[in-house]
C-alpha cells in the first residue's frame, strides 16, 4: 500500500525546500514592453506567493528578441531585463523559475505557411 501524500505537505527537491506542493504553472501575460516586465507582472506573481503557493513559474521569457513567442513576452537578453525580473523573485515567499523557450521559425508570424 502506498503512502498518502498530502497537497499541503512540505517537499524537498535537492536543495530546494517547498512549504507545500502547490505550483503555479507559467501563464503568458503578453504585457511586457520590449521584453521588460511591467507592474502587472509584479502584482500577478506577488498574489500567488502571498496566497501560499510554494513555487511560481514566470511566463515564456525570451533569451533573444527574435525567439519570443509574441512581442508581449518577457525577455532576458539584456541586463536591464534581469533587474526587472528580480522584482518578482519573492524567494522568502516562493521561489521563482523562468521558462526560456525559443519559437524557432514560427516566431512572431514570420512563417510563410498559411495554417
Amino acid at each position: 500500500m502506498s503512502k498518502k501524500i498530502h497537497l499541503f505537505s512540505q517537499l524537498e527537491l535537492r536543495s530546494l525546500h517547498l512549504k507545500n506542493r502547490i505550483v503555479v504553472s507559467p501563464m503568458c501575460q503578453y504585457k511586457a514592453v520590449e521584453g521588460h516586465i511591467q507592474d502587472w507582472h509584479i502584482a500577478h506573481h506577488s498574489r500567488f506567493a502571498l496566497g501560499g503557493m510554494a513555487l511560481s513559474f514566470v511566463e515564456a521569457t525570451g533569451i533573444t528578441p527574435e525567439g519570443r513567442i509574441t512581442h508581449g513576452c518577457t525577455g532576458i537578453w539584456h541586463d536591464n531585463h534581469v533587474l526587472g525580473l528580480k522584482k518578482i523573485e519573492l524567494e522568502e515567499l516562493a521561489p521563482t523559475f523562468y521558462v526560456t523557450p525559443h519559437s524557432g521559425q514560427f516566431i512572431l508570424g514570420s512563417h510563410s505557411r498559411s495554417y
